[in-house]
């Protein structure tokens, strides 16, 4: 009897788990919470269109990067998101481990940066990754490689 009443706590432990869950997953939907979607062109003028460092490609490039690993919209992501805080934050029921997006961003970056032959630099936020997207522009278009 102990048995099974054990193996229904168990079983609703984690259907509630996964209830709890479903709002990271669905992130996508509506974005992150609080936060206002706004236009590709719009964002960019607001952060970078009085920086040199960073053309409209590269922020292009990395914000689209940071919206399908995260699966948040381009327009709720800031050029302050923390990695591991706004995007990525892993999940509470989950002590002690990074979340899966987090894991498969740093993983694509540590490519990237292996691709190009860069030396690694931590990527905090953001913009952070959208300078590492901006070097590597910069090192396409001086190889003569389509930007």
């Amino acid at each position: 009897m102990n048995f099974f009443l054990s193996l229904i706590v168990i079983a609703l432990l984690i259907c509630l788990a996964f209830l709890y869950d479903r709002r990271f997953r669905y992130r996508h939907i509506s974005g992150i919470p609080g936060r206002e979607n706004l236009a590709l062109d719009d964002l960019y003028n607001k952060s970078y269109k009085n920086d040199n460092d960073v053309c409209f490609a590269a922020f292009k490039m990395a914000f689209e990067n940071v919206s399908r690993i995260f699966h948040v919209p381009v327009g709720s992501i800031r050029k302050t998101d923390r990695f591991g805080n706004e995007l990525g934050k892993p999940s509470p029921l989950i002590l002690g481990f990074d979340s899966i997006e987090l894991e498969d961003f740093y993983l694509f970056v540590d490519e990237k940066m292996k691709t190009f032959d860069m030396e690694e630099y931590e990527i905090n936020v953001v913009d952070d990754y959208v300078r590492l997207e901006a070097q590597i522009q910069l090192i396409k278009s001086k190889n003569g490689e389509p930007v």
